[in-house]
């Protein structure tokens, strides 16, 4: 797989986890330690740039959430 297809992979199991969220949020070390891999970071940025995730900071964490 190539890293276009990886990131897609990887954007659909970031945006599953979070639909599995009743608050539909998890902490951002909570979704990388999930998911995993090496694409988690590329993933956020797409789901950010497609608008369908937020992230916020909230004290020393970051929230991120589905929009």
């Amino acid at each position: 797989m190539d890293i276009s297809s990886e990131t897609g992979t990887t954007a659909g199991k970031v945006y599953s986890l979070l639909e599995s969220q009743e608050s539909r949020e998890a902490r951002l070390s909570e979704v990388k330690k999930q998911v995993g891999g090496r694409y988690v970071d590329y993933a956020l940025g797409w789901l950010l740039r497609e608008n369908k995730i937020s992230i916020e900071s909230r004290g020393k964490t970051s929230i991120v959430r589905l929009n």
